[in-house]
């Protein structure tokens, strides 16, 4: 009969309770969703839950650091999707009045500042700086009610991206519960 040393012995066993600790779990997206919603009760669940199904590498995460991570890369690619949307939108369209028009650049500036604020959060969250990704994440999110805000002190002022600067502050906001999860 084979013997095995008691290293050999201890790496088994430790494989299996690390297994066991952290299982791959098909439902485990919806499973963080759902418990990210409990804890913040202005999260959307769907969105994260479709947000974060849409990427493919969310699928074999099996820690919320990993969907951490995974979440604020869509909340940088939503940035820069926003920025280039409002550029479309200030360069197509004619019918803005100059109040509209003025809002949208400052908008323009805020997403395109809030994309490299999320790129540092991401590097700062990366490193172990937790406070200041939860700083840069935190003021990423305001640019979006920012930008909504500006629109609305022109008396019946208008938003033209009212749906799409909820939806980034609802990325942000998984982001940031994600985030306090690990802590807690």
């Amino acid at each position: 009969m084979k013997q095995y040393s008691l290293s050999t012995f201890t790496c088994l066993i430790t494989f299996f309770l690390l297994c066991d600790l952290h299982p791959v779990s098909p439902s485990f997206i919806d499973d963080s969703c759902r418990e990210a919603a409990t804890g913040d009760p202005t999260l959307n669940y769907k969105l994260c839950v479709s947000s974060l199904e849409s990427n493919p590498r969310s699928q074999n995460a099996s820690s919320h650091a990993e969907l951490t991570i995974i979440s604020i890369g869509l909340t940088i690619s939503n940035a820069t999707n926003m920025s280039s949307y409002i550029t479309r939108l200030i360069s197509t369209s004619e019918s803005f009045d100059k109040h509209t028009k003025n809002c949208l650049q400052d908008c323009l500036e805020l997403y395109s500042d809030a994309g490299s604020t999320l790129q540092d959060a991401m590097n700062d969250f990366k490193s172990g700086d937790i406070v200041g990704a939860i700083v840069k994440i935190s003021s990423a999110m305001d640019g979006s009610l920012t930008c909504e805000d500006g629109f609305k002190e022109k008396k019946d002022g208008v938003s033209p991206l009212s749906k799409e600067n909820r939806s980034f502050f609802q990325l942000t906001a998984i982001s940031l519960t994600f985030i306090h999860m690990l802590f807690h």
